[in-house]
């Protein structure tokens, strides 16, 4: 079996968000995919043993993500690791645990986007995604990210979660704020982010009462429920009812506008979104943005004891860094991976890739986030009018999240 000094990765470190800033690092990733063996991060924080291994191909995404027992997600769900002592509040978020009490939550999960719920969905996304075009296009020039992307998401959430209407901006805020101080974390220790996250916590709970007197087909509704009943308890209430709604706006804004940029930079691209829009093949293209996109680069996972995975000796407490971002353009599954294009054929396993992870975490809200895109596409191809790049877009700060920070676009005039 091939050990860690075998396979030693100097450069670039995949866990410092410098690394993204001028684009995702997709020759590098690459190269590490055509290793024969794993590749060995080290890192000098957040893990147990010291570094991460990098899993890059699309296969062994899927086998890691599919054996819980084997690799945990209890010690954390992303790097640096949130419950390296086991004893942190994020214990008690569905994203941290394994079967069976994964699996209890997960039951709950799956009933707050119940038929009754997800039925509304589309009457819900397209009003609140009318709103946003409207008041951007009428400005004839905006920054796409600011004025749409980060609305459309908060607004969704609030709205299927049975947030007053009132509240609607704070909730929108409070999701911003999360991120903001999820960029500056290894700064105050992370002071800023449980702030921000027991804020919301608060809420979710005075809201959750509310429902329990007054219950109505929404999100929380349901987890209040089962809080009161006892299927879950107050922090567990708290954490998921929380979680929903960070999980639910950063990634999706992330995905229309990496999506949208993708349409507007390059004509080739934007007359492969044409094809398909005049066509009415919008699932293909959303498919193929969350797949080229890929909102979350990674999450993670740990090794529960020692192993053998594919002829590489694994430890107990390794860390196993699951690149999304490259295992969605492994060449075995995609042909011609780094192209744009939502008609390939045959049909990859699934033509979103890994966006959504797979296994028992695969993104409970998938289908509200795919149904988000597929109306914005809809809704801006309804109104006929192009869009042109306004100045140069602005890249996030992360090593998690695919982040844009500005889109600045323009109703383009006819000649």
């Amino acid at each position: 079996m091939t050990s860690i000094v075998d396979n030693v990765l100097q450069e670039p470190d995949f866990t410092d968000p410098a690394v993204y800033v001028p684009g995702v690092p997709h020759e590098a990733l690459d190269a590490i995919r055509d290793r024969e063996h794993l590749v060995w991060q080290p890192t000098s924080h957040g893990t147990f043993n010291g570094g991460l291994w990098l899993v890059t191909r699309y296969r062994d995404v899927m086998d890691i993500e599919s054996r819980p027992a084997d690799f945990s997600s209890v010690p954390g769900a992303f790097y640096p690791l949130g419950n390296l002592d086991g004893d942190s509040p994020m214990q008690k978020h569905i994203l941290f645990m394994d079967p069976p009490e994964h699996s209890r939550l997960r039951r709950m999960a799956s009933r707050s986007f119940g038929p009754r719920i997800v039925k509304r969905f589309d009457g819900w996304v397209r009003e609140v995604t009318e709103e946003a075009l409207d008041d951007a296009f009428a400005r004839k020039k905006f920054d796409f990210v600011d004025d749409v992307a980060k609305l459309i998401p908060c607004r969704v959430m609030s709205a299927i979660m049975g947030v007053p209407n009132e509240m609607r901006e704070q909730i929108v805020q409070w999701s911003l704020d999360v991120f903001a101080a999820q960029a500056t974390a290894e700064n105050d220790g992370g002071a800023a982010f449980a702030s921000v996250f027991a804020d919301i916590g608060q809420y979710m709970s005075t809201l959750g009462k509310e429902k329990l007197r007054n219950p109505q087909d929404d999100l929380l509704s349901v987890v209040a429920a089962s809080l009161d009943n006892g299927e879950i308890d107050e922090f567990e209430y708290q954490m998921y009812a929380t979680g929903i709604l960070v999980a639910g706006t950063e990634t999706t804004q992330t995905l229309m506008a990496q999506s949208i940029r993708l349409m507007v930079e390059n004509e080739d691209t934007r007359a492969t979104f044409e094809k398909a829009f005049t066509t009415g093949q919008y699932l293909k293209v959303v498919e193929e943005c969350l797949r080229y996109v890929t909102p979350a680069y990674n999450v993670a996972r740990t090794a529960t004891r020692d192993l053998d995975f594919n002829g590489q000796q694994i430890r107990s407490g390794d860390t196993m860094q699951l690149i999304l971002a490259a295992a969605n353009r492994d060449p075995d599954i995609f042909t011609d991976p780094h192209r744009f294009d939502p008609f390939r054929d045959p049909k990859p396993l699934a033509a979103e890739g890994v966006a959504f992870g797979s296994g028992p975490h695969r993104c409970v809200g998938s289908m509200l986030a795919k149904l988000e895109l597929k109306i914005l596409f809809e809704e801006i191809h309804r109104r006929g009018a192009r869009l042109d790049l306004n100045g140069q877009p602005e890249r996030g700060w992360s090593a998690l999240v695919n982040q844009l920070n500005t889109l600045p676009l323009k109703i383009a005039t006819p000649d």
